[in-house]
């Protein structure tokens, strides 16, 4: 992350096991050639060197040459401990007991996407799905550790999801964990927000309620989350969202996040009597 803790230059993320990964370069580069076209390794790659890829059809204009962006692979010696990941087992939406699945998880191997932070962010979710999918192909993961948005994933369903036609174009399955808290100590007040538009370049969303159902809440900022994906920061303050129905216009405007990590977002005001906290 950067020093704000938010945009993601690196855009890493985890991959859990109970068995030690081996993973070999040549394997790997064929894996994610099948994904993203041409792809290099250095000159001296080869046991006990960094795991190094160059994405060849994608390359990266500096001010006085052209790069590749690329992948790489840490293969970590320290045993995984579940406690780094408490908070995400709870906001993670998509898996099914994934507490149990972390308790069998001993190993570790972390993926970043380097040289890349000044693409377009549909290119980057781009590479980052098909490094993701040719991983999870390539070797045993138990789980994935999504960490730009805080939340543990199930690699068979990612493949399955990311496998999807409309995917493979416009990467969202991942890219997007929508949040849930009740406030403590208020009338039923409740906050749910995206996390991983901020972490591309884009701003995340944030909605202050009470009363409406919670899942009609996530789908609502899901699909304006998709609608930023696709479009980019288009939504300016005072402009309107639908809401629940045709007839529903939900006015936004720039704020400072209410959940951590503290961030500008987007929040998307329902309107009397579900609105909650200092309203204009």
């Amino acid at each position: 992350m950067d020093e704000n803790g938010i945009f993601s230059a690196a855009y890493p993320i985890e991959l859990l096991s109970h068995k030690p990964f081996r993973p070999d370069h040549r394997t790997l580069k064929e894996a994610f050639g099948r994904r993203l076209g041409r792809v290099d390794v250095p000159d001296d790659a080869g046991p006990g060197k960094p795991f190094l890829f160059f994405l060849r059809d994608y390359p990266i204009e500096l001010e006085d040459a052209t790069v590749p962006a690329q992948l790489a692979l840490f293969n970590t010696d320290k045993p995984v401990d579940p406690a780094r990941y408490e908070k995400p087992l709870q906001q993670s939406w998509d898996i099914d007991e994934p507490a149990a699945l972390l308790g069998q998880c001993r190993h570790s191997l972390a993926l970043a996407n380097m040289m890349s932070s000044s693409l377009p962010q549909e290119v980057r979710r781009r590479i980052v799905a098909g490094a993701l999918l040719a991983l999870v192909e390539a070797l045993e993961v138990a789980l994935v550790y999504w960490t730009p948005t805080e939340q543990l994933v199930d690699p068979e369903k990612l493949a399955a999801r990311l496998g999807e036609p409309d995917q493979i174009e416009n990467p969202v399955y991942g890219f997007v964990n929508v949040r849930f808290y009740n406030l403590e100590g208020t009338d039923g007040d409740r906050v749910m927000d995206t996390l991983g538009l901020g972490a591309l370049g884009l701003t995340d969303l944030q909605m202050h309620y009470r009363e409406l159902a919670p899942g009609d809440v996530a789908a609502e900022l899901y699909n304006v989350a998709v609608y930023l994906l696709e479009n980019g920061d288009v939504i300016e303050d005072g402009h309107t969202v639908q809401g629940f129905t045709p007839e529903d216009r939900w006015r936004c405007r720039h704020e400072m996040s209410l959940l951590p990590p503290r961030r500008p977002v987007l929040d998307i005001n329902p309107g009397q009597p579900f609105a909650a906290g200092d309203r204009e």
